[in-house]
């Protein structure tokens, strides 16, 4: 018979999580910066090598398709763009200066005995702190890109897992201070040489390798072998003949059409990626003829993706940042002999956050994430995947802050200016035509309203306020997602004879007629399961006092 004291030590043990057979496996990240899911193609290497010999997806998606907060939810481990804090490139929540790098991958695998390398793009921003190294990097090789892949600066360095711990700034304890030099060198060539020579020197590893490339990024360079090799190639698929806007919200629908001179540039845009992304497949194939060299290709698990994918004249937009299929998805592969192979898997998965929720279990990693394992679906398991994967985005530009839910089968957005999209992929795979007005999908849209309510981050709502002088306000801010109460400021001055209150209201009567943009500020009362704080988001509204009839 068991001890009673045992039996309570059994039931106070949290079930073990999946620990790999030893050694623990290697890890490559090959991240790409906007590529498209349908690029694959021009890749033969990748194609054969990494989507052919592993498991790869046919609906993978990033959460909020911009770089930034893609780049920090990787980084994070596996964590949406609200739980992060970035939730744009730059600015307010954006880029580097707003991430908090202390619970990073870099840390956690070093933590967990891991050699641990980034080579190539770290997060936007990253430029204005360099040559500070973020924690937890024994190697730290970042080209500060900005528009001559042939001649620009590194900063390089190393960092323990307590550098620059939390502030975003690597100003930490550690070793977090490197150098900036200049160089003369193809930015991808470069990349593949540090990339080569981290994996020979770590030996039996295990190591952890993110390799962050700058192509297919514009404006994009391709390498001199590779110029005019795709030339010709254009992009007509999808929706790019749409003309028919109607059910499209009114950013989209007021937009110009693409004329003939924009055609031309960015059917050049579209052969320079292509070319561009031939210096990656050569390095991939690189990194593994040297795996298989040193007998380690058997036991490292190599992951193809890309930060956000990008809109090349569907629906009239080229870009990202837009809720579409072309913007927010992304190739994904994942090759881990042994494992599932050749197989193409169809259900919605996330590159932002189950990559990372993946490769922590693979290694042994106990760390909090947003993501979900993949292990199941790599040892051939049937998915089970998520009804629903919550995509947001911060709006920018013309585009309005929106968040929205994909399903296996559906699209559904909702746009702080009210409007809303709804698209069924089984029959409209190109989103050509939303169905947000058909009496016949009410109740699809009730539900899927009510489950978005429940999942998105914090966004500031209201874009403008309309006032009169000399009468009181009974205006309110308004505000979604996050958990309440919420809480307004501003160190921005308001028309005069108004005050804002922590609840929002706008108080008191304005004087006389004048037109404002305030920089406001919402604080909710969640914890974020990355960094432990509140939602926090900051908005320009434009306050209008007009004169009384």
């Amino acid at each position: 018979m068991t001890p009673p004291l045992l039996l309570l030590l059994l039931a106070c043990t949290p079930p073990p999580a999946l620990v790999p057979a030893a050694p623990r496996p290697n890890i490559i990240v090959v991240l790409t910066d906007d590529q498209r899911a349908d690029s694959i193609w021009a890749m033969p290497t990748v194609q054969t090598r990494v989507f052919d010999q592993g498991l790869s997806f046919s609906h993978a998606i990033v959460n909020t398709p911009l770089c930034a907060p893609t780049r920090a939810g990787i980084l994070s481990g596996g964590f949406l763009a609200h739980d992060v804090g970035v939730v744009r490139n730059e600015g307010d929540q954006g880029g580097y200066a707003a991430f908090p790098d202390a619970g990073s991958i870099g840390p956690r695998f070093q933590a967990a005995g891991y050699r641990t390398a980034l080579v190539g793009k770290y997060i936007n921003g990253y430029a204005d702190a360099a040559p500070a190294i973020p924690p937890g990097w024994d190697r730290f090789d970042s080209p500060l890109v900005a528009e001559d892949w042939f001649s620009w600066d590194l900063a390089t360095g190393s960092s323990g897992a307590e550098a620059g711990a939390g502030t975003g700034t690597g100003t930490g304890t550690g070793t977090g201070t490197g150098t900036i030099t200049h160089l003369e060198q193809y930015v991808s060539d470069y990349l593949e040489a540090s990339a080569l020579d981290f994996v020979a020197e770590s030996g039996d590893g295990p190591f952890l390798l993110l390799l962050a490339e700058e192509a297919p990024h514009y404006p994009t360079q391709p390498d001199p072998a590779d110029d005019q090799r795709f030339a010709g190639e254009t992009w007509r698929g999808g929706a790019w003949s749409e003309t028919d806007l109607s059910d499209k919200p009114a950013h989209v629908r007021d937009r110009d059409p693409i004329g003939a001179p924009w055609q031309g540039e960015l059917d050049q845009t579209w052969q320079d990626s292509l070319e561009s992304l031939q210096s990656v497949d050569r390095t991939v194939g690189a990194l593994l003829d040297a795996l298989e060299a040193s007998g380690q290709d058997d036991n490292t698990v190599v992951v193809y993706t890309s930060d956000n994918g990008m809109l090349m004249g569907e629906h009239g937009l080229v870009g990202k940042g837009h809720p579409y299929r072309e913007s927010i998805g992304v190739p994904l592969a994942i090759r881990w002999p042994g494992a599932a192979a050749g197989v193409v898997e169809p259900g919605l998965v996330s590159a932002t956050t189950d990559v990372m929720a993946t490769l922590y279990a693979l290694a042994g990693v106990h760390a909090p994430t947003d993501g979900r394992s993949l292990v199941p679906l790599l040892e051939g398991h049937v998915p089970v995947g998520p009804d629903a994967l919550l995509i947001e985005g911060c709006g920018g530009g013309q585009v309005p802050p929106w968040s929205g839910l994909v399903t296996d089968r559906y699209t559904y957005v909702e746009y702080t200016t009210s409007e809303v999209e709804l698209y069924d992929h089984a029959v409209d795979p190109d989103e050509e035509e939303s169905l947000h007005a058909d009496p016949d999908t009410a109740v699809l849209r009730a539900q899927l309203h009510g489950d978005l309510e429940v999942l998105r981050g914090l966004q500031i709502v209201t874009e403008r306020l309309r006032l009169v002088a000399g009468t009181a306000s009974t205006s309110h801010l308004v505000a979604w997602g996050g958990a309440e109460p919420r809480s307004w400021s501003t160190e921005d001055a308001l028309p005069e004879g108004l005050s804002l209150a922590e609840d929002g209201r706008v108080l008191g009567t304005p004087v006389a007629s004048e037109q404002v943009r305030v920089d406001l500020t919402v604080t909710d009362n969640s914890v974020s399961p990355y960094h432990g704080g509140p939602q926090v988001r900051t908005s320009a509204v434009r306050i209008e006092v007009g004169a009384a009839d």
